[in-house]
């Protein structure tokens, strides 16, 4: 991998793609779409030095979707883009010892986007698509560039997971099913996938687990999240991506019951941009499953809290690329400026 960085072509070219993310980015904020974040899948041939796009370019879709999830980075690794990546990385196997997947993000990858694009590399690896150690993310402004221009706040999510497992800002507990309220613990009882359940002030809204090959993400906490955040939109919320808020407009705890006893850092760093007050571990269910192959849960939250991306058992390679002109998130701060910071939508209020 190192060979590769200090290869000037390829650095060269992709900062260009790179580039192109925060342009496609900037029409994104203009169309009021979404956060000032792009991102783009490629597959990088170094025998013939040529990039094939995948898919198309994405831009963060939170504002559109009202899924708190809905990131530039997650919209890039949608389950066709990853159907799409299997499918071309299956035609040009006979080059695989010189294939790499390449990941261009605009705006350094929070907790949740960086476990996703952990789960996909060892995902391709572990699927005999892609050899150990081909992954790379690229990306331009910082943590400190993305608080300091557009008013987001990833750096205290990012410290926030470097903390010890339950010494979060998100308690984590655990009950045996029959302790859950309501008698929903039944439901519990019954389960025989991973299951979800979370209690929010505005309704119940439950999780199945629903991964695929091509949908690695379909977890089934996240899916009992997104299914809140769907139910707030229709429901016309000015902030459906916020499962904490309450009737009043106040912030109340919601509480996302499930079946992992191990909890990941792709469920936890996803509660903190959903505001969820508290997960508990229903114990006794024998539904736990991992969120990445080949690794358990509480290594992998050693991995994506790793401060340096440097961790053993990470399977990719992250690097800044500069000079970035930045221009998503300085159209993105004129527009906080002209509608209010209404439009902000930090999650969990960890600054």
């Amino acid at each position: 991998m190192s060979d590769l960085f200090q290869d000037q072509k390829f650095m060269a070219q992709a900062r260009d793609l790179l580039i192109a993310t925060d342009s496609f980015a900037t029409n994104n904020v203009r169309q009021g779409l979404g956060g000032p974040f792009g991102a783009s899948l490629h597959i990088y041939n170094a025998k013939t030095g040529d990039f094939t796009l995948v898919g198309s370019l994405c831009a963060n879709a939170v504002l559109s979707t009202g899924l708190a999830g809905a990131h530039a980075e997650d919209q890039a690794m949608s389950p066709q883009q990853v159907t799409d990546l299997k499918a071309k990385l299956t035609a040009m196997a006979p080059d695989i010892d010189g294939l790499y997947v390449l990941m261009s993000s605009s705006g350094e990858s929070c907790p949740s986007c960086h476990a996703k694009e952990q789960i996909l590399a060892r995902d391709l690896v572990e699927s005999g698509l892609l050899l150990p150690d081909r992954f790379i993310v690229t990306f331009g402004a910082t943590y400190e560039d993305t608080a300091t221009v557009a008013g987001f706040h990833d750096l205290p999510y990012f410290l926030d997971i470097q903390k010890p497992r339950g010494e979060g800002a998100i308690p984590l507990e655990s009950v045996k099913f029959g302790q859950v309220p309501d008698g929903y613990g039944l439901e519990f009882g019954d389960a025989r996938t991973p299951l979800a359940l979370l209690i929010t002030e505005l309704g119940t809204f439950t999780g199945q687990d629903l991964r695929t090959p091509g949908n690695l993400f379909g977890d089934a906490n996240l899916n009992a999240i997104f299914s809140a955040n769907r139910d707030l939109k229709k429901l016309g919320s000015d902030a459906p991506w916020d499962v904490g808020m309450g009737k009043s407009g106040a912030h109340n705890k919601s509480v996302l019951y499930t079946t992992d006893t191990d909890i990941g850092p792709l469920v936890y760093s996803t509660a903190q941009w959903a505001n969820v007050g508290k997960i508990v571990s229903v114990t006794g269910t024998m539904c736990s499953q991992p969120e990445a192959r080949g690794i358990d849960d509480a290594t992998f939250y050693q991995v994506i809290g790793n401060p340096e991306y440097k961790h053993p058992q990470s399977s990719l390679s992250v690097i800044r690329l500069e000079p970035f002109p930045n221009e998503a998130q300085h159209e993105w701060k004129d527009r906080v400026r002209q509608m209010g910071d209404g439009i902000l939508y930090n999650g969990a209020k960890l600054a």
